[in-house]
């Protein structure tokens, strides 16, 4: 009974040694009828792959280009050398100050007439404006009203930019204002900062 097993054990060896291509004194498989050998493929240059690839029917989906918004273009920044080119009300996200324990949005609004006036928008207080001065390619803001917050006072002060506009039919759409080197929280919030109009 013992051999019967071992008869039967010996067989399923022999069987999957066999199948798998390590039966004794045979170091690789034989190539079947169906399978060609490496050596035809390699020398027809071609991949099996490659093939089936070519042969794949083409696709019924059309390929479309995506469609692409064009970006907005302006036209090139000029210097600003009367109140037409700069007059609006610019907006201005967050006005910073108190040594940043202040902090809301405001409107910056120049008028033709060359006055100017700074305004918190949430809630609608005036905070301070004057007149506009035009010289050598500078825009001066001339104020009464220029807060000292350290004094708690009022003082007569000038504050000096190159102010530079863009503007599209005819009419100023932004501008940027770059300090001629003074200093002050006004000019911290606006130096160099590119400015929209408020209402379009």
């Amino acid at each position: 009974m013992h051999g019967a097993r071992y008869a039967s054990g010996l067989t399923a060896i022999l069987v999957v040694a066999f199948v798998t291509g390590c039966g004794p004194g045979e170091a690789t498989p034989r190539a079947t009828l169906d399978q060609a050998p490496a050596e035809t493929l390699a020398a027809s240059g071609e991949s099996p792959m490659a093939t089936a690839a070519t042969e794949a029917p083409p696709s019924a989906t059309p390929t479309t280009a995506p469609t692409v918004e064009p970006t907005a273009t302006f036209p090139p920044e000029v210097i600003a050398t009367k109140p037409e080119d700069i007059a609006g009300v610019w907006f201005l996200k967050s006005f910073v100050g108190y040594g940043g324990l202040v902090r809301f949005p405001a409107d910056l609004t120049f008028r033709q007439d060359g006055t100017f006036s700074f305004d918190e928008i949430d809630d609608p207080m005036h905070i301070f404006g004057g007149s506009l001065r035009f010289a050598d390619g500078k825009v001066t803001l001339d104020s009464e009203e220029c807060y000292n917050e350290a004094k708690s006072l009022f003082y007569h002060c000038t504050v000096a930019f190159t102010i530079y506009s863009t503007s599209q039919n005819g009419r100023p759409v932004r501008i940027r204002m770059l300090s001629a080197g003074d200093k002050g929280v006004f000019v911290t919030n606006v130096n160099n900062k590119t400015l929209h109009l408020a209402v379009p």
